[in-house]
């Protein structure tokens, strides 16, 4: 198989961090727009409010020591055994990989913004709609206390992955099957046609190789996938019903 070459040594940013840092990028890039969508009161009110929510629970909410819930359900072990990679080297390379489609599924649609007229107002959209599913996401795994599926294999050899994560119990829901399919819910609601399929491919590649690393289950990620369309796509059509009107500002002056 193709993931039997190199393995991947060099490690991916945080999660956190790509959260945080992609949709800011455009808090330094204000700009206004007669052709501006309309922000609304609650648009800052959500993104306020998901904002600290989040970190809240980063800082303040520890992980859970114990499993709530453990095993498959329903096609969860069939589609495991199937799709998981069975060395430990390509298991850490499937994630490592997911981990890059995420920070690129998050910063599509936050750079496509920027060169829109009315690049601040998208770009508040984007980052409700990212703030708004990694708080959601991170709350819920917590509160379900998922045992992810690698534990299985740690219960038979302590070396089958990293048996002592802090996250071993947060299987549910998938946050980068979640995140990387609002990246591309944001792309289809603005209907960036070209970047939608884009999107969307990268997404569903994120799922799969959180399966391969035995990461996640496949329930976790389909309902990753459910709620980034209910996050990404879903939430702002109905927030904003001029998402699909924009004008483009390709232009680059520079001075020196």
């Amino acid at each position: 198989r193709w993931m039997n070459r190199k393995k991947i040594t060099n490690k991916a940013p945080p999660l956190f961090k790509t959260i945080f840092l992609s949709p800011f990028l455009l808090i330094l890039l204000k700009a206004s727009s007669a052709n501006a969508i309309e922000l609304e009161a609650y648009d800052y009110a959500q993104t306020a409010v998901s904002a600290t929510g989040l970190g809240y629970s980063l800082l303040f909410i520890d992980s859970p020591p114990k499993p709530k819930w453990e095993g498959g359900i329903a096609w969860d072990d069939s589609v495991r055994n199937t799709l998981k990679y069975e060395t430990k080297e390509n298991r850490e390379t499937a994630n490592s990989i997911s981990d890059y489609f995420l920070g690129t599924s998050l910063a599509v649609p936050t750079i496509l913004a920027l060169f829109t007229e009315d690049r601040w107002e998208r770009g508040l959209v984007v980052a409700n709609a990212i703030l708004t599913q990694a708080f959601l996401n991170n709350v819920t795994k917590k509160a379900i206390a998922r045992e992810r599926p690698f534990v299985r294999g740690c219960k038979k050899d302590k070396k089958y992955g990293d048996c002592r994560s802090e996250t071993r119990n947060e299987s549910f829901y998938s946050g980068h099957s979640a995140l990387s399919s609002t990246g591309a819910g944001i792309l289809c609601a603005q209907e960036f046609d070209g970047w939608c399929v884009i999107g969307g491919a990268i997404s569903l590649t994120t799922g799969y190789l959180r399966i391969a690393a035995d990461k996640h289950y496949f329930s976790d990620v389909l309902t990753g996938f459910a709620m980034g369309a209910l996050v990404g796509y879903l939430l702002p059509k109905i927030e904003h019903n001029d998402l699909d009107e924009r004008e483009f500002e390709v232009s680059v002056s520079l001075s020196f």
